[in-house]
């Protein structure tokens, strides 16, 4: 599978595997197991999803070796703060069983200067509130997890990310939200077709509109949205 370079020189691959939203602990074990056979080396999970245990789990006994792994996961924004975070990233650890991890989001420098984790990400940061915690810190992160696909291209938060060389992971590719939303969505887009070509009816952005954006539906991982917030 390819892969991208980050700003530190890391190898990140450029599909990841997310496992949000599966709480149950032998369905995400099995779902990762069979992920891995398949080829993906990007796992994404978080302490917010309740299976970082059932991932170590399906990783350990995957028999892949760990360095050809990239492991991310996030920590809850009520860990923020500094001995939290720290904590927080050992309790990670041991839940995966891991001595190391590929990428911490919101996680602190310390763990990064000594080889803890080999890069800093970040998740659904604002464009404002990523420029300001590139701007204000001395190792700024590599990675930003955003939704991005066809309806939510987000040009501001593209930008921002390639003036500090952030890498944008995408969530949601095809279709982060519920399947109706997209299905409105669509909807519209076709009336406004259908009213730009004189009553003539042609398919418009239907791409997303049958995904209902869970983690086995689109790669890299996703949290939905719901942990991205400034904790550094």
């Amino acid at each position: 599978m390819n892969d991208l370079l980050l700003r530190n020189g890391v190898h990140m691959p450029l599909l990841g595997y997310g496992v949000f939203r599966i709480s149950d602990a032998v369905q995400c074990e099995r779902c990762v197991a069979e992920a891995l056979q398949t080829g993906y080396r990007l796992i994404d999970t978080a302490a917010s999803y309740f299976n970082e245990e059932a991932v170590g789990n399906a990783v350990r006994t995957s028999g892949i070796p760990r360095e050809e792994l990239f492991l991310t996961t996030k920590m809850w924004i009520q860990d923020s703060g500094y001995e939290n975070t720290l904590r927080a990233f050992d309790d990670s650890l041991k839940k995966l069983a891991l001595k190391k991890l590929a990428l911490k989001k919101l996680a602190l420098e310390k763990l990064y200067r000594e080889g803890c984790i080999r890069a800093i990400g970040v998740s659904n940061f604002e464009p404002d509130r990523l420029a300001d915690l590139c701007l204000n810190h001395e190792i700024a992160p590599m990675v930003n997890q955003v939704e991005i696909h066809p309806f939510h291209q987000q040009p501001a938060a593209v930008k921002v990310m390639k003036t500090f060389g952030v890498q944008p992971q995408a969530w949601g590719v095809f279709g982060g939200r519920p399947a109706k939303y997209f299905q409105r969505e669509t909807a519209e887009a076709n009336r406004r077709e259908v009213r730009k070509n004189g009553g003539t009816s042609r398919p418009a952005l239907a791409l997303a509109a049958w995904y209902p954006g869970n983690s086995q539906n689109h790669p890299s991982g996703t949290d939905g949205g719901k942990s991205g917030h400034p904790a550094l």
